[in-house]
């Protein structure tokens, strides 16, 4: 009886190991040469598992992406409704927390998406893509409607991507322009500059005036 009430466990951690090995794998491998049979070796499972869980390697891949991506996309939609200024913090703090963890996830992410467009992998990665940049414009700050929240002089397209490159830039540099200035991403570092980074934002991007009431609520 009690081996019956522990598999259910087993199964879920399984799961898990795969999702962890096919992350570190994929991030250090290109896709191609990433086996099902090498991600259930590096998990301790059989291999049969990807099947029952996921389908195939591409199934694996999707669900890696998606768990490590999750995370954004809820502080995204759970701001939809009630967009501010406050928003923006709380993304980045959010994608900042979720990359601090895995540093190499970001430059595979790149590499994939300059792919072609055919490849298997860069259509799954591109279909989290959208919904990410989807939110962006739609839910949040980044739309024209919503020009109030920036400074009158700036524009929102260009802040979007001043935004995006934020996120994004300490996580991809390349390692020999990181050692080149000295930086190391340590999580102390990566938490200086997620507040170097809120207070650019709050200085010279956002309409003080929306600055203000964002603050008083």
């Amino acid at each position: 009886m009690s081996r019956k009430a522990g598999r259910p466990a087993e199964k879920t951690e399984a799961r898990e190991c795969l999702i962890r090995s096919a992350k570190l794998l994929f991030s250090s491998m290109p896709y191609e040469k990433v086996s099902t049979r090498l991600i259930a070796e590096k998990a301790g499972v059989n291999s049969a598992m990807i099947r029952y869980y996921f389908g195939n390697k591409e199934g694996l891949f999707e669900a890696m992406i998606t768990s490590v991506m999750t995370p954004i996309l809820d502080s995204m939609r759970k701001h939809k409704q009630s967009p501010s200024s406050q928003s923006l913090e709380t993304i980045m703090r959010t994608h900042y927390l979720v990359m601090s963890k895995d540093p190499e996830f970001p430059r595979m992410l790149v590499r994939i998406m300059m792919q072609p467009s055919s490849e298997v992998q860069r259509q799954v990665t591109e279909k989290l893509f959208d919904q990410l940049v989807g939110a962006l414009d739609s839910d949040l700050l980044f739309t024209q409607g919503k020009q109030d929240v920036f400074r009158s002089d700036l524009d929102v397209k260009k802040c979007k991507l001043t935004f995006i490159s934020m996120l994004m830039f300490p996580f991809i540099s390349p390692p020999a322009i990181l050692e080149k200035h000295q930086i190391e991403l340590t999580p102390t570092f990566l938490e200086e500059m997620l507040h170097h980074n809120l207070s650019v934002i709050a200085s010279g991007m956002i309409n003080t005036k929306v600055q203000n009431q964002d603050n008083n609520q």
